[in-house]
C-alpha cells in the first residue's frame, strides 16, 4: 500500500509539472501563479509538433536550445545564457543539411559566420565584433569561386 501511495504522489506531483501552463510575460516565462519558471520547456506547434525545446532557468532561456521545422527536422541548434543568445548557432535546411554557422557573446553576433548552400558549398563568409559587421566580408558563387568581397571597419566606441 506504501509503494501505491508513493507512486501515486510521485505521479501527481510530475504530472501537475508537466501540465502547468507556462506563459512569457515581459519576455521572462512564468507559471499560472505568476512565479519565474525553472526546468525544460517545449513550445508546440498547433499539431502538436514540436516548434522548440530548451531549458529555462529563473524565467529566463538558459541553455542548449533546438528548433525544429514543422517535419520534425532539426532546424537550428544554440544555446541562451541568462535569456542572451551565447556560443556557437547551428542552422540546418529541412533536409537536416548544415547551412549556416555563427556565434555570439552577450547576445551579440560575434566571430566568423559561414553560409553553405545546400550543396555544401560555401557561398559567405562574414565577420562580427560585439554585433558590429568588421573585417572583410567575402561572397562566393555556386562553384565556391570568390566573386566579391567588402571590408567593414568597427564603429569607434
Amino acid at each position: 500500500m506504501k509503494k501505491l501511495v508513493l507512486s501515486f504522489g510521485i505521479a501527481l506531483i510530475f504530472g501537475n509539472a508537466i501540465s502547468q501552463e507556462i506563459k512569457v510575460v515581459n519576455n521572462q516565462f512564468q507559471t499560472s501563479t505568476g512565479d519565474l519558471y525553472s526546468g525544460e520547456y517545449k513550445d508546440l506547434n498547433a499539431d502538436g509538433s514540436v516548434n522548440f525545446s530548451t531549458l529555462i532557468k529563473d524565467g529566463l532561456l538558459d541553455g542548449p536550445i533546438v528548433y525544429f521545422y514543422p517535419n520534425g527536422v532539426r532546424k537550428e541548434t544554440g544555446s541562451f545564457k541568462v535569456g542572451l543568445k551565447d556560443g556557437l548557432w547551428l542552422r540546418y535546411d529541412e533536409n537536416g543539411v548544415k547551412i549556416g554557422q555563427g556565434s555570439y557573446a552577450n547576445g551579440k553576433k560575434d566571430g566568423t559566420w559561414l553560409v553553405w548552400d545546400p550543396s555544401g558549398i560555401k557561398r559567405f563568409e562574414m565577420q562580427y565584433k560585439e554585433g558590429e559587421k568588421v573585417d572583410t566580408w567575402y561572397e562566393f558563387d555556386s562553384t565556391g569561386s570568390l566573386v566579391s568581397e567588402r571590408t567593414f571597419n568597427m564603429a569607434s566606441k
